[in-house]
């Protein structure tokens, strides 16, 4: 007996979006499924009242009920109909934001973990295929309370019959032919059932392959120029072609199967239904209902039928679904393990915040025995005054060994410091800087602020005490000043000054409608669009418009030529003030003003110290790395 667990935790779930969408549905079904009935009923009375030759009062009656009956049923019908359109959408609409607020609302760890983002995928396919999962099991429990209804509303037709053959000469031959009718149903329910396990199993092979496939589809950013030049649509025909023969393959095992069971199914419930009629037609040439009883209880078994399939197929089809429902519930049942501290950051007028690693290692989820973990990055090892210890290598981690994205890095960041940090790609220098802002914790070693590690910080409190401009950072699609403060409203005067420093001046000047001026046309088609280099000008107002202790460029500038990032950073320099900034950039040039420079390559802090420092160092990175550039401006 199925006990359809995770689809009743699947719904409780889902029902909390909208409470009260299934109650609006199940009243709209009431009037959509009484309609054939009452139909049904009244055109059976009208023609047994024609065969009897009744007064026209009588018949003039039964019309009006009839019309008046359906007037009523309809246009409430139609309006809980509006309701529950109405309703849909909000649940739609809910549900969609409570998984993108699942997802913001995650460690930031966990977004990036490969097996979580493979998750969110897979649920994402899963509803783009058949509408499996939540979509789906909405669906069938719309058609089981329509299902039931119908088996109600037939039911009370039915006790009508049974009392006509109620110690009838041939009540054994009805008797009968409704076992028939019962067999053919059950049989064809079996089949059903079957069928359905099947197409499931098929389709679940397909959302597991189209989810590799639509993986590697991302990478056909076709534009229409390198489309033209390198004849690009060739190559991508050709993969779609395999991947259409991929999925022929995969139903072919299946296919066969799955069109016999349906054609016996098809043949079944036709035979039910011949059942149906031979009851009705049999008892009503013995005379024992009478001649308009042939409309309604002819009617009335065919439905039952189908309604009978459609229940047992929608108890079928929840079960099948419930391994998408399982998918999506774990997605919703992800915990954050990263700890949040209950220590308050102090509130410094003189921003005299000192920040020091301590032999930090870190890997990355998916590399090495990383992938062998679940949850953060490290297990917790122990507790040192409430807060748990982040560990490196694990015993029985199947012997992995660890591929660290930074190794043993020990450095000290001063208050008013300005700090560059540099490297060549992949040397670990972002990742310096999400361990910095907490976005990771450590694999190993520890972080320490004012001589306490930073774990035991607020956690939404130190974050509030560093802005960054990333390389991907992101503009919304609001107005300017919106993105400028990151919030819903803002201080004009302030916004407009520090677009001004950062070189945006001039194009705003051209923006009729100043701060109000939406960025991009994604929802407003007056709306403007931005260049990478304005973009990244609007994103430096953005992080300094935080006014924080610490100030961190993360390549920000890459989309600008050599002398407009080294005015930015000059500005940017001189607007810092007393604030701790730290600049990462492959140009080397644009760091010279730095107090310091920290020199990462393969995840490791290879050098530290100022430009003429590193220079006099002959057999170092930053030597190499200098002279690389130079070369070419010589």
């Amino acid at each position: 007996m199925y006990r359809y667990t995770i689809t009743k935790k699947a719904f409780a779930h889902y029902h909390a979006y909208h409470p009260k969408y299934f109650l609006l549905i199940f009243f709209k079904s009431v009037f959509e499924r009484v309609s054939p009935y009452f139909n049904l009923w009244m055109s059976a009375e009208l023609v047994t009242a024609l065969y009897e030759k009744k007064t026209g009062e009588e018949l003039y009656l039964l019309v009006a009920i009839t019309l008046l009956g359906n007037f009523v049923i309809q246009v409430a019908g139609a309006y809980l109909r509006r309701c529950s359109d109405t309703a849909r959408e909000i649940l739609e609409n809910n549900e969609a934001a409570a998984f993108y607020n699942k997802t913001l609302s995650l460690d930031y760890d966990k977004i990036e973990n490969p097996k979580i983002r493979f998750l969110r995928r897979k649920i994402r396919e899963n509803s783009y295929i058949n509408s499996y999962g939540v979509v789906l099991m909405r669906n069938l429990i719309e058609m089981l309370f329509s299902s039931v209804l119908d088996i109600v509303f037939s039911a009370v037709m039915f006790a009508e019959m049974i009392s006509f053959l109620a110690g009838g000469t041939f009540e054994w031959i009805g008797i009968l032919l409704m076992l028939m009718l019962v067999g053919f149903v059950a049989a064809n329910l079996i089949l059903q059932g079957k069928n359905m396990e099947k197409t499931a199993a098929a389709w679940e092979r397909v959302s597991t392959k189209m989810l590799e496939e639509n993986r590697m589809g991302g990478g056909f950013r076709m534009s229409g120029a390198d489309n033209r030049i390198y004849s690009q649509q060739l190559l991508v025909n050709q993969i779609n072609e395999k991947s259409n023969l991929d999925h022929l393959r995969i139903f072919s095992n299946v296919r066969k199967k799955i069109f016999t069971l349906s054609l016996s199914e098809m043949v079944l419930f036709k035979f039910s239904q011949l059942c149906s009629y031979l009851v009705v037609c049999f008892y009503c040439v013995l005379g024992v209902f009478p001649v308009g009883s042939v409309i309604k209880y002819v009617g009335c078994l065919g439905r039952v039928t189908d309604s009978v399939g459609r229940f047992f197929y929608c108890l079928g089809a929840l079960k099948t679904n419930e391994q998408f429902l399982a998918t999506y519930l774990e997605y919703f049942e992800i915990k954050n393990d990263m700890y949040q501290g209950d220590l308050s950051v102090e509130k410094r007028s003189d921003k005299k915040f000192e920040i020091e690693f301590r032999n930090v290692s870190f890997a990355y989820a998916g590399t090495g025995e990383e992938e062998e973990k679940e949850g953060t990055l490290a297990k917790t090892a122990k507790k040192e005054d409430g807060m748990p210890e982040t560990g490196g290598r694990q015993e029985g981690d199947k012997g992995k060994e660890t591929v660290y994205a930074l190794s043993n890095i020990n450095l000290k960041l001063k208050v008013g410091e300005r700090l560059a940090v540099v490297g060549e790609n992949g040397s670990g220098k972002t990742t310096f800087i999400k361990l910095l802002c907490r976005l990771y914790d450590p694999t190993e070693g520890e972080i320490f602020m004012n001589d306490f590690n930073i774990r035991k910080y607020n956690y939404r409190q130190y974050l509030d005490l560093f802005s960054v401009v990333f390389q991907d950072y992101n503009l919304l699609a609001v107005p300017l000043g919106n993105n400028v403060a990151s919030a819903a409203e803002w201080d004009g005067e302030k916004a407009r000054q520090l677009l001004y420093e950062v070189g945006f001046g001039e194009r705003y000047n051209k923006m009729e409608k100043g701060l109000d001026t939406p960025i991009y046309k994604d929802f407003d088609q007056e709306g403007v669009n931005v260049s990478g280099g304005e973009a990244q000008k609007i994103a430096l107002a953005r992080a300094l418009y935080k006014d924080t202790p610490f100030i961190i460029l993360d390549e920000p500038t890459a989309a600008l030529d050599p002398l407009a990032e080294a005015e930015i950073y000059a500005k940017f320099d001189g607007i810092v003030g007393d604030k701790t900034a730290i600049y990462i950039s492959h140009r080397l040039s644009s760091c010279r003003f730095c107090d310091k420079i920290a020199v990462f390559d393969h995840g490791k802090l290879v050098q530290v110290g100022t430009h003429e420092e590193l220079l006099c160092e002959t057999g170092g990175k930053y030597y190499e790395l200098w002279n690389a550039q130079a070369q070419y401006y010589a």
